[in-house]
């Protein structure tokens, strides 16, 4: 039995990637492929006119300090994850870490000061979930998956079988989820166990009937399922 994780390999940690190496195979299919957008002069506008902006993902982060940072070194950036906040350290600008790392906890934290001036830095999928939130929306980059994607993964799911799957987004989720339905039966379906990292992914797949494992802590979610995957891994071994 195999496990899959919809995370870039070379972003695990190599520990996690070596202790689960030694117990089983494993298969890292990201389910996506981030490409920055190019911005139009308003966004642009709004994003070096910001007093707040807030960074809602990993590849936000990336992309920011990248391409835009030079551009407002003053602003008070937001981030989900203390990790987010080191990657940003060297720059000039104050960052402030959300309690937890999902969207809620992040959104939750802006006092009425930072709402002045505010700017969401965010994909293109993110955005229907931030549009009722107060402040301009910039959409830094496009979450894409095409065609050559999904034959690997289907090609992953013909050749091995797959007892567990880390799903770090919704629409991980739900491209994996397409793809197991061209080739699974119902009961192979629910056979398998689901990790994920955060609520709303979540609830998407109890809403399609499944079981669900979360983390058990709102910080370093990714550490948190890839430490309790190693411990599984590791008890199963010595039970065999």
């Amino acid at each position: 039995m195999s496990i899959l994780i919809t995370y870039p390999k070379q972003k695990i940690a190599p520990y996690y990637r070596l202790e689960l190496a030694q117990t089983t195979d494993v298969f890292y299919h990201p389910l996506r492929h981030l490409v920055a957008r190019q911005l139009t002069a308003q966004a642009i506008e709004q994003l070096v006119k910001a007093q707040n902006l807030v960074l809602t993902s990993p590849f936000a982060v990336e992309v920011f300090k990248r391409s835009w940072a030079i551009k407002n070194p003053t602003a008070t950036l937001h981030v989900l994850s203390h990790l987010q906040a080191q990657q940003l350290a060297q720059l000039p600008n104050p960052i402030k870490v959300s309690p937890a790392e999902n969207r809620r906890a992040l959104a939750a934290s802006l006092t009425t000061a930072d709402q002045v001036d505010l700017c969401w830095l965010l994909g293109d999928l993110a955005l229907p979930h931030y549009q009722n939130y107060h402040g301009n929306k910039v959409v830094l980059y496009e979450n894409r998956w095409g065609q050559a994607e999904q034959g690997k993964l289907l090609l992953t799911l013909l050749q091995h079988r797959i007892q567990k799957v880390v799903l770090t987004s919704t629409s991980a989720a739900q491209r994996f989820l397409a793809a197991l339905g061209e080739l699974d039966s119902e009961h192979q379906y629910l056979e398998r166990e689901y990790y994920v990292l955060g609520r709303q992914t979540g609830d998407y797949l109890t809403g399609q009937g499944l079981t669900v494992k979360y983390p058990t802590s709102d910080q370093q979610v990714l550490d948190n399922v890839m430490q309790r995957l190693v411990k599984e891994e590791h008890d199963h071994a010595r039970e065999v």
